[in-house]
């Protein structure tokens, strides 16, 4: 940090020690920033733990309000970030009453279940800002309700502020009901068109999503800007050997295919494809796939059905269920792996990239993506890495999977295709640069 470095207190409602899809864009940030003339702060949830930041930067934890979130605890379903609950269980009584909780928390906690949570932090927030001359906040979605929170202190203290999107809000919204719901959705928009006002800057992960905001918000497109998610050069390079876990997982197997994370990005939704097994099954049949000599691995969470789906389709030999692994493990594994599969079924996928395509990209071997047309088929087409296909189409998903093993040797970059473009240091220096700009008109 230099001794000019300016203060930006990032609200993060997901953080180490929790893990998500979006944990790894702002930890890379907190670690990245100090050496561009900001010294974050991070605050966030104390509902995943405690512990030190990832890089030696200040975390501030608030504690979640008792019955924040009513679904977590009494229905064991998943929040709207991708973080596991418990398990489920019990009677006629206890299912009803989960039932209930259920709709309540999805249904009438808006714009998220996280709400709560985030009219506790006001007074925390503030006391934050003045004590540690903060100079700009940050905040980063999903949940939204970050951005709620970052709207009232931005007013409050008259500090700049950055809204970071690493979904769209009102466009292809993660929660089903803020999209089903006419009222909801009437309400999230006017919600959405407040934080855009009143934001310095107002950042999204897709060129595709922030042309399409500037559409939505003409008066603040100039204000509006696409800082992508990305891989670690650093995180790659130290991935490169197996070791452990990940040697375990790969044994002997002269053709791996792996897909890493869960299969969905919306909660109560993961569980593998059912095209995406049939193809495997469609290969094992005709010998293209060998169980012993190939082995497909699903790395992390791949849903409660998973196994059951697995041998009812008689693929248990082939198909290896790792569970979590460490984070060097994962990566370790798609570094080695002759093709990595992307998974995302929704069809409203036009605006949104799944973060991790990126790190796909960075691992450099092939990609197949089960994807309908949007920002992920346009990324992983321009690439060059791979290709995509219908995520209900087994022939082509088989047919595609059965290329690749005949010939696995790995991809080439397509002529103009920058993979450095997307390394997390560069990312970082993009919204540096954010940072200092909306920092003048203060």
């Amino acid at each position: 940090m230099t001794p000019a470095a300016r203060r930006v207190l990032m609200l993060c409602y997901h953080y180490p020690p929790m893990a998500n899809g979006g944990v790894p864009r702002s930890v890379s940030f907190a670690r990245r920033l100090p050496a561009l003339g900001w010294e974050p702060v991070v605050f966030t949830t104390g509902r995943f733990g405690g512990g030190p930041g990832a890089a030696g930067e200040r975390v501030v934890r608030v504690s979640e309000p008792h019955g924040a979130v009513l679904s977590r605890a009494a229905a064991g379903d998943a929040d709207a970030g991708g973080e596991g609950a418990g398990a489920a269980g019990g009677g006629v009584i206890d299912r009803a009453r989960r039932a209930l909780l259920r709709f309540a928390d999805r249904r009438l906690m808006i714009p998220d279940n996280k709400i709560r949570w985030a009219l506790r932090a006001r007074g925390e927030a503030r006391r934050i800002v003045r004590q540690e001359r903060i100079d700009l906040v940050y905040s980063t979605s999903p949940p939204h309700s970050t951005h709620l929170l970052a709207l009232r202190l931005a007013r409050r203290s008259a500090l700049p502020w950055v809204m970071d999107l690493r979904d769209p809000w009102t466009i292809e919204p993660i929660i089903d009901a803020a999209g089903s719901d006419p009222l909801r959705r009437r309400i999230e928009e006017g919600m959405e068109a407040a934080c855009v006002g009143a934001a310095a800057a107002v950042v999204l992960n897709t060129p595709e999503a922030a042309a399409r905001y500037r559409e939505r918000y003409p008066a603040a497109a100039g204000r509006i800007h696409c800082v992508t998610n990305g891989w670690d050069a650093d995180e790659m390079a130290a991935a490169d050997a197996l070791s452990g876990r990940s040697a375990e997982a790969i044994g002997g197997a002269r053709f791996v295919a792996a897909h890493i994370g869960t299969f969905e990005r919306r909660a109560g939704r993961n569980r593998p494809p059912a095209a995406l097994l049939d193809a495997l099954v469609v290969l094992v049949s005709r010998g293209e796939l060998v169980p012993g000599r190939d082995r497909v691995l699903f790395v992390g969470e791949a849903g409660g059905e998973a196994p059951a789906l697995l041998e009812e389709a008689g693929l248990t030999s082939l198909v290896l269920l790792t569970g979590p692994l460490p984070r060097r493990d994962a990566l370790a594994i798609a570094r080695r792996a002759d093709l990595l599969l992307l998974v995302e079924t929704a069809r409203d996928s036009r605006f949104y990239v799944r973060g991790k395509l990126y790190e796909y990209i960075g691992a450099g071997g092939w990609i197949l993506g089960l994807v309908s047309p949007g920002a992920t088929r346009d990324l992983l087409e321009a690439s060059g890495r791979g290709g995509a296909v219908d995520p209900g189409d087994t022939e082509a998903i088989a047919a595609a999977i059965r290329r690749i093993h005949r010939e696995p040797a790995r991809p080439p970059t397509r002529r103009g295709f920058d993979a450095g473009r997307y390394e997390r240091g560069r990312l970082a220096a993009e919204l540096a640069r954010i940072l200092d700009e909306a920092a003048k008109g203060r």
